[in-house]
C-alpha cells in the first residue's frame, strides 16, 4: 500500500501556508495557484517513496520558501539553500526548525561542504533553466549528497510545445528573462552571476533524462503538467486551462511543464 498524506493534513498544512503567506497578494493571487498542483504533486511523490517523515530534504533554490514550508509542515527535516536574503523568510524558517545555508547555484561545486550521502531527498523545483555555469554538475552533486536510494524531484520548464513554435514564427521571445539576458554580464568580479530572473537554458525532455542518467541517476517517472489558473488571468485562458488541464495540458506539444522523480541506486 502507498502512502499519501491524509486529505485532512493536506488540507491543513495548505491553510497554514496561505496564512503565513497572506500578507503577500502576489503569493496568494498568482503565485500558489499556479503552481499548487505541481508542488502537492512533488509532497505526493515524496511521501510515496520516502514515508518516513523524519526523512532528510534539501530544497535547492528555495526562493521565499514556500516549498519548504510545506516539506517542513508535513515533517520532514527540511534544509533549504538560495542566494537571496530574506529576512521574512529566515523568521519563518526558525520556527519551522528548518536549516538554511547561502549558496550561488552558478559556483562550480556550490555544496562542497555537504558531505556525501546526506540526504534522502532533494527538491528542485523550477530551478534548472537559471543554471549558466554547470547544469550536469550540479546534478552530480545531487546524486553525491543523496543517499542509496535518495529521491530527486526536478521540475523545469517544457520548451517542446505548439505554443513555443508559435512564438517563434510570430517573432516573439521563448525564453523568459530574454532581455535581461541580452543586457547584463554573465560574470562579476570573476564569478558568474546568480540571477533568478533569467531562463538561460530550456531543455526538452531527452535532454533532461540525458543529463540525469549521466549525473547517475535512473529516471523513475516523468510527467507533463500546465500551470494552473490565477485570479487575474483572462477569462478565455482560465476557460481553457479548466477544460484541458486533465487532458491535453498532459501531453508533451501542450504542457508548459515537465516533471521528473529520479532516483540513486542503492
Amino acid at each position: 500500500m502507498q502512502a499519501s498524506i491524509a486529505p485532512k493534513h493536506s488540507e491543513d498544512i495548505v491553510s497554514g501556508l496561505l496564512h503565513e503567506f497572506r500578507g503577500n497578494s502576489w503569493f496568494v493571487d498568482q503565485c500558489w495557484p499556479e503552481n499548487k498542483h505541481r508542488v502537492l504533486l512533488m509532497l505526493e511523490d515524496l511521501v510515496e517513496r520516502k514515508p518516513d517523515r523524519t526523512a532528510s530534504v534539501l530544497d535547492v533554490g528555495c526562493a521565499n520558501g514556500y516549498i519548504t514550508y510545506l516539506f517542513a509542515r508535513a515533517g520532514y527535516a527540511v534544509t533549504a539553500t538560495d542566494s537571496w536574503h530574506i529576512p521574512e523568510r529566515d523568521e519563518m524558517f526558525a520556527r519551522l526548525g528548518v536549516q538554511y545555508f547561502p549558496s550561488n547555484l552558478n559556483d562550480l561545486h556550490p555544496f562542497a561542504a555537504i558531505k556525501d550521502r546526506s540526504f534522502d531527498g532533494v527538491i528542485c523545483g523550477e530551478v534548472f533553466e537559471h543554471i549558466l555555469n554547470h547544469p550536469l554538475g550540479i546534478l552530480i552533486d545531487f546524486h553525491r549528497i543523496l543517499k542509496p536510494g535518495g529521491v530527486l524531484i526536478l521540475t523545469t520548464p517544457n520548451p517542446s510545445t505548439l505554443m513555443n513554435a508559435l512564438r517563434v514564427v510570430l517573432d516573439r521571445h521563448t525564453l523568459w528573462g530574454t532581455d535581461v539576458f541580452i543586457e547584463k554580464p554573465k560574470l562579476k568580479d570573476g564569478v558568474v552571476i546568480d540571477q533568478g530572473d533569467i531562463h538561460y537554458r530550456e531543455y526538452t525532455t531527452r535532454e533532461v533524462t540525458h543529463a540525469l542518467e549521466t549525473a547517475g541517476f535512473h529516471v523513475d517517472k516523468i510527467r507533463y503538467m500546465g500551470m494552473g489558473i490565477a485570479g487575474k488571468q483572462p477569462l478565455l485562458k482560465k476557460f481553457l486551462k479548466t477544460l484541458f488541464a486533465k487532458t491535453l495540458m498532459t501531453k508533451r506539444p501542450f504542457a508548459s511543464n515537465h516533471y521528473f522523480v529520479a532516483v540513486k541506486n542503492a
